[in-house]
């Protein structure tokens, strides 16, 4: 008999890979010619997520050039999911002083809804800027492939990306 195995994992987890008598990350179909042992990896998307991040931003008249380390957390609430999270290397420039630099800083996003489907995770983090008045939002997409999350953001004024491990 042929036999076909596809992964279904719950809400908030994905599959990462089969082990045993089948390998990679697709469709298992064994060959049954006795006894067969199978595995099918999975892995839970709740957890603390950390990396680095580049961004470029056109405000004020001036352009942002900002990289620096990213950590994101994934709480389950029921079947919703929810983000925080830390930014820092932040430019803050002055346009009245030619857009020189002035310095760098943090920000941090407040809880906010995160959409998980298969392995892609899609939503907007909005940071509080410190020593800055105002938010900065990141609408991103992002795929998730085994621990690892990496992706992108587009706004009107930006483009940027992140890779991001779980710890």
């Amino acid at each position: 008999t042929a036999v076909t195995l596809v992964a279904s994992p719950a809400a908030g987890s994905i599959f990462t890979s089969w082990g045993g008598a089948c390998a990679g990350n697709t469709e298992c179909a064994p060959v049954l010619d006795g006894d067969v042992a199978i595995t099918a990896n999975l892995e839970t998307l709740a957890g603390t997520w950390s990396g680095t991040y580049t961004n470029t931003r056109q405000a004020f008249g001036c352009t942002f050039n900002n990289a620096g380390n990213l950590s994101i957390t994934f709480a389950a609430d029921g079947t919703v999911f929810s983000t925080t999270g830390t930014i820092d290397g932040l430019e803050l420039r002055q346009p009245a002083n030619n857009c020189n630099l002035v310095g760098k800083t943090t920000g941090t996003a407040p809880k906010e809804s995160a959409t998980l489907a298969g392995n892609k995770a899609t939503g907007t983090w909005t940071f509080n800027v410190q020593n800055a008045s105002g938010t900065l939002d990141f609408p991103y997409t992002g795929t998730i492939s085994g621990n690892t999350l990496s992706g992108s953001w587009t706004c009107a004024t930006c483009v940027g990306s992140f890779t991001l491990k779980k710890q």
